[in-house]
């Protein structure tokens, strides 16, 4: 592989020593070897290119790879590709597959298709089985086998008993659930923020009231327990202002 030196590149690196630098950096056998401004050309073959960036690798938090079962719409290798070519040097992948990713056996599938890849894939395992939300699934065998976290995808957990056992259950080995905030009973079809655009677009809405309480029995549970909890999508005012509100508890909770 040819060296190349990439010439004017706006850093983008919170924290890092070069972050909102405009600089040149030399790549030599696929790696970044040396950062800096003017840089000799030596052997590398000069790169420029107007609005050039360079950044740590993203993170995709919830990436929809549908292999096994629906392999025409996502497979893993081409799912790894897309996010290699978009800049994602890893990706956490949902369990909603066919069948879901609910046992070690789903969690090692989807490790060892995608072991020679460039781009890390994070399994996911299902919260309960088959993504039903009746009974928990087999969460320590999927921790072993490499899975990161639990969440049934957008099925909410209505049962709060069973999201209480599962908050509770991850504890014994540090595990993290991941739960998506939205009441179904008030979501009822809706397509859209629920708003004046949406009346005069006549498209039935839903409510923050459908985050809102979602998101605030879900951190009831985890104050109750202490475990760990991940939200995904939070799109609302108010369920960014309970999260907050979380973490001024010291609850141990994030969001995206």
């Amino acid at each position: 592989m040819k060296d190349l030196l990439l010439r004017g590149v706006k850093v983008v690196d919170p924290g890092g020593d070069h972050h909102d630098t405009e600089t040149d950096i030399l790549i030599q056998n696929g790696r970044i070897g040396r950062i800096g401004r003017r840089i000799p050309l030596g052997k590398a073959r000069e790169v420029r290119i107007e609005g050039l960036h360079l950044s740590p690798g993203w993170v995709d938090l919830r990436a929809h790879f549908r292999d096994p079962g629906e392999e025409y719409k996502q497979g893993i290798t081409n799912g790894l590709d897309a996010a290699a070519a978009g800049g994602y040097t890893a990706v956490a992948v949902l369990p909603s597959t066919a069948p879901p990713m609910d046992g070690r056996s789903g969690v090692e599938y989807l490790l060892r298709k995608a072991q020679h890849h460039a781009v890390q894939a994070l399994p996911l395992g299902a919260l309960t089985k088959g993504l039903a939300g009746g009974q928990l699934a087999e969460l320590f065998d999927m921790q072993q086998a490499g899975a990161v976290a639990f969440t049934d995808d957008q099925q909410v957990v209505s049962n709060s008993r069973l999201m209480l056992l599962a908050l509770q259950y991850v504890m014994n080995f540090d595990g993290l659930v991941m739960t998506f905030a939205q009441d179904p009973g008030l979501v009822l079809g809706g397509q859209m923020h629920e708003s004046p655009l949406s009346t005069r677009l006549g498209m039935r809405g839903i409510p923050a009231l459908a985050e809102e309480t979602q998101l605030a029995r879900d951190i009831a549970l985890l104050a109750y327990t202490g475990s760990r909890m991940h939200v995904a999508t939070v799109s609302t005012r108010e369920g960014v202002e309970l999260v907050r509100a979380a973490k001024a508890r010291k609850l141990r909770i994030s969001a995206s």
